[in-house]
């Protein structure tokens, strides 16, 4: 009979230290998930847009086109004539 309980005991702490471990584990889980949620985020936030530099002869074409067709009244306009593109028109 006593060694039955010291068998028991032993079942019992062996399924209590698991059981910590799972959660600990899953605890780790979910830490390492959201660091590297926020890591990405972080690095979206900070890294600027690559733009590509448009060819003087497109960039000319695209500036036709926006004045010839009235752009500055297009409903959808953004990105044209900002920052470095306002001078040209």
């Amino acid at each position: 009979m006593l060694k039955l309980l010291q068998v028991q005991k032993a079942i019992s702490y062996h399924l209590i230290t698991l059981s910590y471990f799972r959660e600990k584990e899953e605890t780790m889980k979910k830490t390492t998930c959201f660091s590297l949620v926020l890591a990405v985020v972080f690095l979206l936030l900070i890294v600027p847009p690559a733009r590509a530099a448009i060819p003087a002869a497109e960039r000319g074409a695209l500036i036709a086109l926006y004045n010839s067709t009235d752009g500055d009244n297009w409903t959808k306009k953004k990105g044209w004539k900002e920052s470095h593109l306002a001078a040209d028109g």
